[in-house]
């Protein structure tokens, strides 16, 4: 394929230079003969080897022109105005070729497939699926056509998928979600901030990762290698699957700073999969108490009372992490303790983010075309809030939990009580945004999704 486009783009100089230099040549000689036309031949003459010189300089730079802005096009990360020749390039490439515009490609298998020129854009009625695709080997993946919003469009994460080894390389703040990493190599790679939600890395070599306040809801692990991993802050719910994992031991802080257990014992089998179960049991009681708290506190809106809880709350969850270096003591246990604000957390977010994600989950799909898919905008209202590395904490917990209103709002059949519903989350998204500029993502995100999602609840926009 890549010979292919090499001579589109040859021909093309060729063509753009011999164009040149006949055009050039003409106008000089023309002119020329214009200017005496007594000595017509003499001018004609002079005139056009002058030409045909300046013209075969001028050729030859616009071919070595055209060979610069193929290699410029179709360079990684361009993002220059020769982009613009290779999505160009692309678009006419895909004429005629293989179009899965709308379609559902949920775990199809693409490995080593052939794919210049296909087409795997959303159609105008509905998105095209892409969850979980097996893209290894895959050939020629960066001239087919993707989505905006398609983890495709970085041409890390397609050399990712492609290659199946991320050793050592960053991909902090990419967006991996719903991708399939099963039996990936990431020992060793940095995906600090990165979304990995909704992604299955069974069996994946993650041997000191760093994955520092990264996302990781209903992300399934099985069988994967931890040990050594950066879990500062990472971002996981009830339905992230840890069953199996390998972990001998991690690091809470980045650096290699806090490692669990201490010292040179390490976790027994089995142990690190116990310790993050036991963490997320304590933190659903947490905020199921919160949640009738909250409920609580809104019962007593009209007379100004609260109920009296700490806004911060530490967690400690321990459990014994069995030595494997009996070092001749009898006592092999270690107490593995961590404790945190939960209010604002990125854990707290997280739980959150579960609950939103549950509720939105039993929505039935809307098929018609003429209503807008409501299930499917707040999704990306949910994303989008998520994903905004500019909104403070509070504020997301704000956001994401009017998402969990509207989407109740959705299934509650009494018209009074869901007006009500969608009027407080107007009015709670109306006030957080306010103070952000008009530019701001989630600002943007906004903008297009809250009508569209009050326009299908039947509310004024």
């Amino acid at each position: 394929c890549m010979t292919a486009y090499n001579k589109l783009f040859v021909l093309a100089g060729v063509i753009l230079t011999i164009s040149i230099g006949i055009v050039f040549a003409s106008y000089v000689t023309t002119c020329g003969a214009f200017v005496d036309f007594h000595h017509y031949n003499k001018m004609n003459y002079v005139d056009s080897i002058a030409a045909s010189r300046i013209g075969c300089a001028m050729s030859s730079v616009s071919y070595f022109f055209s060979l610069y802005c193929k290699k410029s096009a179709f360079k990684k990360n361009s993002n220059n105005i020769f982009s613009i020749i290779r999505i160009c390039g692309i678009a006419l490439r895909a004429i005629g070729g293989t179009s899965f515009r709308g379609a559902d490609l949920s775990r199809t298998n693409f490995s080593y497939a052939i794919l210049p020129g296909t087409n795997f854009n959303s159609s105008k009625r509905q998105s095209t699926i892409l969850k979980w695709v097996n893209w290894q080997n895959a050939i020629s993946m960066e001239y087919s056509i993707f989505s905006y919003d398609s983890p495709l469009i970085n041409p890390e994460v397609r050399d990712l998928l492609i290659s199946r080894n991320g050793c050592s390389k960053s991909y902090a703040g990419v967006n991996l979600r719903y991708t399939n990493l099963n039996g990936f190599n990431l020992e060793g790679a940095n995906l600090k901030c990165a979304d990995i939600s909704y992604a299955i890395l069974r069996n994946a070599n993650l041997k000191n990762i760093n994955l520092t306040q990264s996302h990781a809801l209903m992300t399934d692990f099985t069988g994967a290698c931890f040990t050594g991993a950066c879990l500062e802050a990472w971002n996981i719910d009830n339905r992230t699957n840890l069953e199996q994992v390998v972990c001998d031991y991690m690091y809470l802080l980045r650096g290699k700073q806090e490692r669990r257990p201490s010292g040179d014992d390490l976790f027994a089998p089995g142990e690190f999969t116990k310790l993050f179960k036991e963490f997320l049991i304590a933190m659903d009681r947490i905020f199921r108490s919160r949640a009738e708290q909250q409920s609580q506190t809104e019962k007593n809106d009209e007379s100004h009372e609260s109920p009296n809880f700490s806004p911060n709350l530490t967690l400690n969850v321990q459990v014994n992490a069995e030595s494997k270096n009996m070092n001749n003591t009898n006592d092999s246990s270690q107490s593995v303790n961590i404790t945190g604000d939960i209010t604002g957390s990125t854990i707290n977010l997280g739980e959150i983010s579960g609950d939103v994600t549950n509720t939105i989950n039993q929505l039935p799909d809307t098929s018609d075309p003429n209503h807008p898919n409501i299930k499917e905008c707040l999704i990306q209202l949910q994303t989008a809030v998520e994903t905004d590395t500019n909104l403070p904490e509070t504020d997301k917990s704000d956001l994401l939990e009017q998402v969990n209103v509207l989407a109740k709002a959705t299934q509650t059949k009494d018209p009074i009580e869901k007006e009500g519903l969608v009027r407080k989350a107007k009015k709670i998204f109306e006030a957080t945004l306010k103070g952000l500029p008009d530019t701001a993502k989630i600002v943007e995100a906004c903008s297009k999704l809250l009508p569209l999602i009050l326009k299908a609840l039947g509310s004024p926009v």
